[in-house]
């Protein structure tokens, strides 16, 4: 017996491998060399999954799907180093930012997913692994100069409690 699953995730958190991912350099008015190094830590994401899932057994079914993630923001360690004609660099400070340029990421992309859940009653208890399909981010690599894109996989383990169900679709 064959179901469709659908919900919506208002700004989940999708934990990254760390990675540098953006420089800035400006002067000071001492003329010193002001270097602000990103490393990204966490995006988020506002997603729409939708998912084909068939019953094995009474109450344990398999599925597969695509999730639809729209960015919502990106959270990075930022370390400001301070240079003097070819000195070595001075960390001045570091600290978790808010990313406010988000040109970097890639505003729309889909995923991949394969799930397993058993259901009893209105609680489901399931797994889910999920890959992007396209990038989630597009940089130059700050110490080499090439372009990059990453993408990301997840495995998400949980406890759903069914608040409404479809007539239509009743198994």
């Amino acid at each position: 017996k064959w179901f469709v699953h659908t919900e919506f995730r208002y700004g989940a958190p999708q934990s990254v491998q760390a990675f540098f991912y953006k420089q800035e350099i400006r002067i000071d008015s001492s003329q010193s060399l002001i270097r602000s190094v990103y490393q990204l830590k966490k995006t988020y994401y506002h997603q729409i999954p939708l998912s084909f899932n068939y019953y094995v057994l009474p109450g344990l079914s398999l599925g597969t799907g695509v999730i639809y993630n729209r960015f919502g923001g990106a959270v990075a360690n930022q370390d400001v180093y301070r240079g003097n004609n070819g000195a070595v660099d001075t960390l001045i400070s570091s600290g978790i930012v808010s990313d406010p340029d988000k040109s970097r990421f890639v505003k729309n992309h889909f995923q991949w997913s394969g799930e397993a859940q058993y259901q009893w009653k209105r609680i489901s208890v399931g797994a889910r692994y999920s890959r992007d399909i396209n990038p989630y981010i597009k940089f130059t690599d700050i110490i080499t100069g090439e372009s990059v894109e990453k993408k990301s996989e997840t495995f998400n383990i949980y406890i759903r409690f069914d608040l409404w169900r479809s007539i239509i679709f009743k198994r």
